[in-house]
């Protein structure tokens, strides 16, 4: 089987991480894997696939940039075209070629709903409409939840199929195993620093939580524009010897924090598909989540807890229940690692074979 991946790909950043995890574990099923991507690559070091295109574009480039990736998609002619993300360039390329190959979109956000919660820009409102053509003229899809799945078919009529985002395991485990644990702190947080993302509901609740807990430490890792608010709502509170930000991390660092952590809180009003609660999970961690999060993953009382989006008190209630109970929080971390082993990038790509054969 032969299979064009469109997406961002890279080392750094959760979707491109995934999409070059994704095409590695699809080339070693013998799957004539072929890898077209507006990222900058260093094709020395990406042998397992080949046809890596690189193509840049600005706004005024668009559709000339998009025909010249149709051109090189014709030249593979590929049984499955696969594209990751419906925000432009990746949703132009969908709707370019879609009624020539079957082609199945795995959706990680929803510009339509979080253009809600940003400071709206033209790149927005352009991923909007370009989002509402692919939706509604795709005829295959994949969500990483149930949830979504309910979500998605508001917005589009394709068949929709869940398949959890993968996790490299061997990769975590021996970074895990690498890493020093002696440094350890109560709550975790990893991600883009934005209105949507919900941080200034994990820190009111840390004003609450720490009239029991006052020496309770958060540490934030992650960078966005919402971050100067952020560190002013800090200041306000008076939280700076429990709150820290610590920027963008590598991918070890950023394990070391999650093996160091206690919990691991995921405050967003909206979000789709947080690769933060995979990534928390496979490290066995407790997840607390809102019910914004949208995740099947975190089981409310058994691996985490899920509160009411933007409460903060709610919020602090749960922190505050696994912190008065280590028992408790030890078996949510022993279940959410049982769980967390099941997204291995193994079994998810046997997943997406599977709707490969049920597409063509």
């Amino acid at each position: 089987m032969k299979v064009v991946v469109v997406g961002p790909y890279g080392h750094s950043g959760s979707v491109r991480k995934i999409v070059s995890e994704y095409a590695t574990y699809l080339s070693q099923n013998k799957i004539d894997v072929h890898v077209i991507t507006a990222d900058k690559i260093n094709k020395k070091e990406e042998n397992y696939v080949h046809n890596l295109v690189q193509f840049n574009f600005n706004l005024y480039r668009l559709l000339p940039a998009i025909g010249d990736v149709v051109k090189k998609i014709k030249k593979i002619n590929p049984d499955i075209i696969h594209v990751f993300g419906t925000f432009i360039p990746y949703s132009a390329i969908s709707i370019s070629v879609i009624k020539e190959f079957p082609t199945l979109l795995t959706v990680f956000g929803l510009a339509q709903k979080q253009i809600k919660y940003r400071r709206i820009g033209i790149s927005d409102i352009i991923n909007v409409i370009y989002e509402k053509l692919v939706m509604k003229n795709i005829l295959h899809m994949t969500v990483e939840s149930k949830c979504n799945k309910s979500i998605l078919q508001n917005y589009t009529r394709a068949s929709v199929y869940v398949v959890p985002t993968g996790i490299n395991i061997k990769e975590i485990r021996s970074i895990l195993d690498y890493v020093d644990d002696s440094e350890v702190f109560d709550i975790l947080y990893v991600g883009r620093l934005s209105r949507e993302k919900g941080l200034d509901v994990l820190i009111n609740s840390i004003k609450i939580v720490g009239q029991n807990f006052p020496d309770i430490v958060v540490k934030i890792a992650g960078a966005g524009p919402y971050e100067i608010e952020l560190k002013k709502l800090v200041r306000k509170l008076e939280l700076e010897k429990n709150i820290q930000f610590l920027g963008y991390v590598q991918e070890i660092e950023k394990f070391r924090y999650y093996k160091s952590c206690k919990i691991v809180v995921v405050p967003s009003r909206w979000d789709f598909s947080p690769i933060t609660v995979n990534e928390a999970m496979a490290c066995g961690k407790p997840v607390i989540v809102s019910d914004m999060t949208n995740s099947d993953l975190v089981i409310n009382g058994k691996t985490g807890y899920v509160f009411k989006t933007g409460d903060s008190k709610d919020l602090a209630e749960k922190i505050l229940s696994l912190l008065w109970n280590d028992h408790l929080m030890k078996r949510m971390s022993k279940k959410s690692l049982e769980i967390g082993k099941k997204l291995d990038w193994e079994k998810i790509v046997e997943a997406y074979i599977e709707i490969y054969n049920d597409i063509q």
